[in-house]
């Protein structure tokens, strides 16, 4: 639901000030990133507390049941965090890396985050999803503007590709995982 409130918000900001979120869009990121590992957190002291408060756990001392919930807290909500984080962190310098080799012309230079902020809000395993179709849309709309205009030096901005793909995937996942 976060993810989807994030990604929703700053495709209006988009929308409506698109100059706005290309001034921000490191913070945007920055932020998601504090904010899904908030929650994980906040997650994990609430099992904690319902395990405490059930007494299933009587046989564990304090820091035993605080060492299980960690554990638990850990696998189930900071993992797939880590590796969305870490994914998108290496989406993030490698669009860089591919748009300072080609002289800045694919992306602005905000673009990256942007890229990042889908991989990361996509979570794990939806970053998968999501590299695949935005690739998947590039060579599709590289593929139709060669067609038609016959020309290779036409470059598709993919500006309003990154946001509304990220927001694909989440409600993809969400409405095939029940």
């Amino acid at each position: 639901l976060f993810s989807l409130i994030t990604l929703a918000v700053l495709m209006g900001t988009q929308i409506r000030r698109p100059r706005l979120l290309l001034k921000y869009a490191k913070w945007a990121y920055f932020i998601s990133v504090v904010f899904v590992f908030f929650i994980a957190a906040y997650q994990t002291i609430q099992q904690y507390r319902i395990w405490q408060a059930s007494g299933l756990f009587v046989k564990y001392s304090d820091w035993g049941l605080v060492w299980t919930a960690w554990q638990y807290g850990f696998t189930n909500f900071f993992l797939n965090a880590l590796i969305a984080f870490a994914i998108s962190a290496l989406g993030w310098l490698g669009l860089r890396f591919l748009n300072r080799r080609a002289e800045e012309r694919f992306f602005e230079k905000p673009e990256p985050y942007l890229f990042a902020v889908g991989l990361f809000l996509s979570g794990h395993p939806g970053w998968i999803i999501y590299a695949l179709l935005v690739f998947g849309l590039s060579i599709l709309i590289a593929t139709i503007k060669f067609i038609f205009t016959r020309r290779r030096d036409v470059i598709f901005s993919f500006y309003y590709v990154w946001l509304p793909a990220a927001i694909g995937v989440i409600i993809y996942l969400s409405a095939t995982s029940r």
